[in-house]
């Protein structure tokens, strides 16, 4: 991590997973970030 805006992101994630009772881990994280990143994408490439 890098820059603070991938910490928020992390973070948010993290809340997110938490409160819904889930287990936190690295790949469950990982599959969520990278799956956030392929919609971003797509939707820079649609403009």
């Amino acid at each position: 991590m890098d820059t603070d805006e991938e910490r928020d992101i992390l973070n948010k994630e993290l809340r997110r997973i938490r409160s819904f009772g889930g287990k936190v881990t690295p790949n469950s994280l990982l599959k969520r970030l990278s799956m956030e990143k392929a919609k971003e994408d797509l939707n820079n490439e649609s403009v």
